[in-house]
């Protein structure tokens, strides 16, 4: 059972590969903004990452990308009221359960605030033992300010974050699709639809009228823009009182990423779905991951290129 302490970072287990991650990301409702977030520690390398990917207009706009980075005994070790960093991000706990400031140096000054209860997922990640995987998630709405190559602009929107700690075994996943929106502080979900050690099964939660429901199956049918790379989405997901939401995502931009051999799409999407005959319209992401082979990578490297490079500009400040 998830609790207000899982907020904090967690006494590690024996295998090589548990790690702790803390995820946000943010999307504003005119739809011109996405943005993303995380930073992942496994402590049997003593090694973090830190990332952050923000999009603007359909394109990338600033890639930050601290990986690897060697984290000092007792770094880590404080109590995230007094700021997670690694590299030139910092998370910092405002409240436990509510609230979190994220700050990228004097780039990136953001505050994330939930608007739903934490949603326990820790029994329906498929392929992971009981004591193996935790993870919890909720949505919320972002405010602050973005200032890259000298311009400021201000963050007003909507966003997802997720926690998570566990061993993670980047060489069982085969792929994913993670899909999050939020309609607004009274409507919002997630879909996820995950490969792990060939066992798939569908997790999620839907948040609509002050309620959280579990989802209990996920269908998505994808048109495509290129392999692998969506251009729209239809989803039909049902819940644990039966009922069931049709939801259509339009892609607005994406950024590939490479992790581990899995190629990941992160596609700002816009989100369409009508419940009572009531259209909503809201914002959120589309990541679909999946294997490649040293040759698909390859084939890839003209799109992977200018990330590259974006992140190595924004790793320089």
């Amino acid at each position: 059972m998830i609790t207000l302490q899982d907020e904090n970072l967690h006494q590690p287990g024996t295998d090589p590969d548990w790690q702790e991650s803390f995820y946000f990301n943010w999307a504003t409702t005119d739809e011109s903004t996405f943005g993303l977030t995380r930073i992942g520690f496994n402590p049997a390398s003593g090694k973090a990452d830190a990332v952050v990917v923000t999009q603007r207009d359909g394109k990338a706009e600033h890639v930050y990308a601290s990986v690897g980075t060697t984290v000092e005994p007792g770094q880590l070790d404080g109590p995230p009221e007094g700021g997670l960093q690694v590299g030139d991000l910092t998370y910092t706990m405002l409240e436990a359960g509510r609230s979190w400031r994220i700050q990228l140096g004097d780039r990136l000054d953001l505050t994330w605030t939930a608007f739903t209860p934490i949603v326990d997922f820790h029994h329906g990640f498929p392929g992971d033992a009981d004591e193996i995987q935790h993870h919890f998630e909720q949505s919320g709405t972002v405010t602050g300010t973005a200032t890259f190559d000298g311009v400021t602009h201000v963050i007003d929107g909507l966003g997802q974050r997720d926690k998570s700690w566990g061993v993670r075994e980047w060489e069982g996943i085969t792929g994913w699709d993670w899909i999050a929106c939020q309609f607004g502080p009274d409507l919002s979900f997630n879909a996820t639809r995950t490969d792990i050690n060939g066992t798939s099964t569908p997790v999620g939660f839907v948040y609509d009228a002050g309620q959280v429901r579990h989802v209990t199956a996920v269908e998505i049918d994808y048109t495509w823009l290129a392999p692998h790379l969506p251009k729209s989405a239809t989803l039909h997901v049902s819940v644990e009182d039966g009922t069931a939401y049709v939801i259509e995502a339009t892609a607005l931009g994406s950024v590939p990423l490479l992790k581990n051999k899995l190629f990941i799409e992160e596609t700002h999407a816009s989100f369409r779905t009508e419940i009572d005959g009531v259209v909503r319209r809201g914002v959120g992401v589309l990541e679909h991951a999946h294997h490649v082979s040293p040759l698909g990578i390859a084939k890839r490297l003209p799109r992977l290129l200018p990330v590259f490079a974006l992140a190595k500009k924004g790793s320089r400040r």
